[in-house]
C-alpha cells in the first residue's frame, strides 16, 4: 500500500463520485476505479459498495480515509504556514456557491486590488480543499463542521418569492432553483403547495431565473438584496421570508498569513452591505 493509492481513496470517500474525484485529482474515472480497486485487492477487503449514483465507503475505507486526510493535512502544514508573507506579489483563490457570488459580493473588489498591488484573487465556483491547499479561503451556505478551520459566519440574506410586475398578479406556476434543492436550506415546497404542482421550469442559478421570471408568468425565490436591484420583479405576498446563511473559513495553518487575513477581514466588511 502506498500513499498515491491512498490519495483516490481519500478523494472518492470525499466526492462520492468517480468523476467528481477523478476531476478532483485531475485525472480520468477509470483512473480512479483501477487504483481503488487496487488498494481495495491489496488489503484484501471490499472499500466501497455502489448506490445508485455514489459509492458509498465501506467502514475500513472511512478509516483509510481519516488517517489518509490526517496524514496529508500535516504534511500540508509545513508548506502552507511557509508561503505567509504578504510582502511579495500573491495570488490566493477563494471558492464560493455561485448563488452567493451573484449576491455581488464582489462589486467592489478593485478597492481591496488598489489597497493591495501585491494582491491578486481566482474566484471560483468548484469545490475545493482547503487541506490541501486547493483553495485559501471558502465561502459556503452552510456552516463548516469539519477539519481544523478558522470560520466565521459573515451574513444572513432572506430570501423571498417574485414574479414579474408586468403580469398584475396573474400567476400561473413556478420555477425550481435546482442548485439549492441538496442543501435544505430554501424550502421550495411551499411554491408546489401553493400552486398544487411541480415547476413548471428548473434552473441552475440566480441570473438566468431571474430571466425566466421577467418574461413568464411564473413565480421564484430571490434574494431580497438581489430582487431590489431589478424594479421589474415585485415581491408576491402570502409566503414567510426563508434565510441563508453566509459563512467564510480558511485554515488554521494560515493564521500567520497576513494576507489571508486582509481578504477575510475584506470579506467580513463587504458582506455587511449585502
Amino acid at each position: 500500500m502506498n500513499w498515491d493509492d491512498l490519495r483516490y481513496c481519500l478523494a472518492l470517500q470525499r466526492y462520492g463520485t468517480m468523476s467528481a474525484a477523478a476531476k478532483h485529482l485531475e485525472t480520468n474515472a477509470a483512473t480512479v476505479s483501477r487504483r481503488v480497486e487496487r488498494l481495495g485487492n491489496s488489503l484484501k477487503t471490499q472499500l466501497f459498495i455502489k448506490e445508485k449514483d455514489n459509492w458509498r465507503p465501506t467502514p475500513e475505507a472511512e478509516q483509510l480515509a481519516h488517517l489518509a486526510g490526517m496524514f496529508d493535512e500535516s504534511l500540508g502544514t509545513y508548506t502552507l504556514a511557509s508561503i505567509s508573507g504578504a510582502n511579495r506579489p500573491r495570488r490566493l483563490k477563494i471558492t464560493s456557491p455561485l448563488r452567493i457570488l451573484q449576491l455581488g459580493i464582489f462589486r467592489n473588489t478593485y478597492k481591496l486590488l488598489e489597497a493591495n498591488p501585491e494582491l491578486s484573487l481566482d474566484v471560483d465556483y468548484n469545490e475545493a480543499s482547503l487541506a490541501y491547499g486547493e483553495a485559501d479561503i471558502a465561502l459556503s451556505v452552510d456552516k463548516p463542521d469539519h477539519g481544523r478551520l478558522i470560520r466565521r459566519q459573515l451574513a444572513t440574506v432572506d430570501w423571498r418569492v417574485y414574479g414579474a410586475r408586468k403580469n398584475n398578479g396573474d400567476f400561473r406556476g413556478w420555477a425550481d432553483l435546482t442548485d439549492t434543492n441538496e442543501e435544505g436550506w430554501l424550502n421550495q415546497d411551499v411554491l408546489r403547495q401553493h400552486f398544487e404542482c411541480d415547476s413548471r421550469f428548473g434552473v441552475n442559478g440566480l441570473n438566468l431565473m431571474l430571466s425566466v421570471v421577467k418574461q413568464t408568468n411564473l413565480v421564484a425565490f430571490f434574494p431580497s438584496s438581489m430582487a431590489a436591484r431589478h424594479p421589474e420583479i415585485v415581491e408576491i405576498d402570502g409566503f414567510e421570508p426563508q434565510m441563508m446563511q453566509i459563512w467564510a473559513s480558511y485554515h488554521s495553518t494560515r493564521q500567520s498569513d497576513q494576507m489571508v487575513r486582509i481578504v477575510f477581514d475584506w470579506l467580513i466588511e463587504t458582506t455587511q452591505h449585502i
